[in-house]
């Protein structure tokens, strides 16, 4: 697990991270781990999806914009809510709507944001804006040292 957590952090963050300390992160448990660089921060996320927890790195420069987002694991629906970590064209385009986005992150499907969600993966799809949102929020606090 520790070569795909490496792995997703230097996708989502150009040149990769160092883990920090930060205490408090996250009171809803759903943050395990911070990495920073002068690029920004990478952060792993443990939202709840539709099958049980989507790990998932995302990365965030350092004005709050999000660079990328990388799944590690999940058990979401083949064919439905396993396309939000596809290495394919579905999977990318689902993911690449994430880049740029910053403050409120959701899906316009359930009004919660303007992002697309997967066809037929609706908890899914809000599961990862949900880590979106998380990520966002934790890297404004380390930035600020909180």
């Amino acid at each position: 697990k520790a070569e795909k957590i490496q792995a997703a952090i230097n996708e989502v963050l150009p040149g990769g991270g160092e883990a920090i300390e930060f205490a408090g992160a996250d009171a809803t448990g759903t943050v395990s781990a911070v990495y920073k660089s002068d690029k920004g921060y990478a952060v792993e996320v443990n939202p709840a999806g539709f099958g049980g927890t989507i790990t998932m790195m995302v990365g965030v420069d350092n004005e709050g914009k999000i660079l990328g987002i990388a799944v590690v694991s999940h058990a979401e629906t083949a064919g439905l809510g396993d396309v939000a970590a596809a290495k394919n064209s579905a999977g990318e385009a689902f993911r690449g709507q994430f880049v740029g986005e910053s403050g409120s992150v959701g899906t316009a499907k359930r009004g919660t944001g303007t992002l697309d969600a997967i066809t037929g993966a609706t908890i899914t799809s809000e599961a990862v804006c949900t880590g979106g949102q998380r990520t966002i929020s934790i890297s404004s606090r380390a930035r600020r040292g909180r």
